[in-house]
């Protein structure tokens, strides 16, 4: 039995229902953003650039502001942009509804958002992202993604108005791609590295929901990590995301161990204790109960943030109401004649 999801996570890396694939050929990166034509505008004109920066902004096109995996990946886009508020980074988000559901959505909102959101003009965007994203290539499923107006769920990271990333929102790559604009380290190199290793990511998991551990995704997890190794946010995602999906056959949990401790020993991590928190899970599900402890305290060491110390106290006792029912089950076997 596969034990209760432990992580208490400040975003979700999940992909929903909605199928996602990487980009090879990556003519695209660097060239002019597709455009987006609009019916209307809801929220501030984000800020120019300052001090010469460039100007860089999330945009993030779905069909639905119902849909579950589009409204995760619109609470994913609106943590992104609080954790880089200090940046030049801005956020706009195109929607393909009435006035009336945009409105309804706004109201259910607790506090302003921290992005400017839109209504879509009929299909003239959709047809612009699908034109400038869309891969013929059947062996990379782009599938509800931009085949489905109605189902789109598609985002771009743009630098001056020129495409430095693209793809599913949940990636695990585009918070290392919103953290490398920000401290103006994204080039075209950098850039077209994260695609390939969006790629290779979508293709371990289409392929780990199909079989169980096998020799060829044993080497796709090893030449992902060998890929990833300047990325650590990717690897503490990645990890995360071995740790929690159910939908995989047989998670690979020594890779998870060895993707978040590399994860969280890289010098120029962003969230250490968040990555310690993983590191911890990665532990705790392989049964080494002594060493996520320690790594568990090791994150509420480094942690300055009071509301995620919460969650790792609650981390903490998940770990100790698993330990004492394991007991019990095990005390209650024993004891049967």
């Amino acid at each position: 039995m596969r034990r209760p999801l432990l992580i208490l996570a400040l975003a979700a890396v999940c992909w929903g229902s909605v199928e996602v694939w990487g980009q090879e050929p990556f003519a695209e990166i660097g060239t002019e953003a597709p455009p987006t034509y609009l019916a209307e505008w809801y929220g501030p004109e984000p800020a120019q650039a300052k001090d010469g920066r460039a100007a860089i902004r999330v945009h993030l096109l779905v069909g639905s502001l119902q849909h579950k995996t589009m409204r995760a990946a619109i609470r994913e886009l609106s943590d992104s942009i609080q954790a880089f508020r200090q940046s030049n980074i801005r956020g706009e988000i195109v929607c393909e509804e009435s006035a009336e559901n945009v409105l309804n959505f706004l109201g259910q909102q607790p506090r302003p958002l921290p992005y400017r959101l839109g209504r879509g003009s009929g299909e003239r965007t959709f047809e612009a992202w699908r034109k400038a994203f869309h891969d013929p290539d059947p062996e990379r499923l782009p599938g509800k993604l931009l085949k489905n107006r109605e189902k789109i769920c598609y985002a771009m990271l743009t630098l001056d108005g020129k495409v430095f990333w693209h793809g599913h929102p949940l990636s695990p790559d585009l918070d290392w791609a919103l953290y490398r604009a920000s401290t103006g380290t994204l080039d075209l190199k950098s850039a077209r590295t994260l695609m390939r290793l969006d790629e290779a990511y979508s293709r371990y998991l289409t392929l780990a929901r199909k079989e169980a551990l096998s020799d060829e995704l044993r080497a796709l997890g090893r030449d992902l990590l060998a890929d990833a190794a300047d990325y650590d946010l990717f690897l503490t995602a990645f990890a995360r995301k071995l740790i929690e999906d159910e939908t995989l056959k047989e998670p690979d949990l020594e890779l998870a161990l060895e993707a978040s401790l590399r994860g969280a020993r890289a010098p120029r991590l962003v969230r250490n204790d968040f990555a310690w928190s993983v590191v911890a899970d990665a532990y705790f599900f392989l049964d080494r109960y002594k060493e996520a402890y320690n790594a568990l305290d090791r994150a509420m060491r480094c942690c300055a943030d009071e509301q995620f110390k919460a969650h790792l106290e609650a981390q903490k006792k998940h770990y100790a109401d698993w330990q004492a029912a394991e007991a019990k089950d095990a005390a209650r076997a024993e004891s049967k004649p």
